[in-house]
């Protein structure tokens, strides 16, 4: 078992890291570096762009909405949490953590 199974490398030159790889392999990074990029900018687009669809100060949670170009429905989502994002994403990605974490959670 390894010591921290949640750790994840933090890769500071994919170049680098990548330039051993087939092409194949390659091509499919970069449709993915690609496809990362225009993720990102869709979630930081203008406010504008979004209807805001839930807006609960208690709870710190807002939720927006739109329809991207591609005309597929998006929504994105901010909430306040009492632990590091990077905690949250390990345990609520984790199959077997997540139960533990998420009354909901009928995994």
């Amino acid at each position: 078992m390894p010591e921290n199974p949640f750790y994840l490398e933090e890769v500071l030159d994919w170049e680098k890291r990548i330039q051993g790889y087939s092409s194949d392999l390659k091509s499919k990074y970069k449709i993915a570096f690609t496809k990362m990029d225009e993720f990102l900018k869709v979630l930081n687009d203008d406010p504008k762009e979004y209807k805001v669809v839930i807006n609960d100060k208690k709870k710190g949670l807002l939720c927006e909405q739109r329809t991207y170009t591609r005309t597929y429905p998006m929504i994105r989502c901010t909430v306040k949490y009492d632990y590091p994002a990077l905690l949250i994403w390990r345990a609520s990605t984790n199959n077997q953590m997540h139960p533990i974490y998420d009354a909901n959670c009928d995994l």
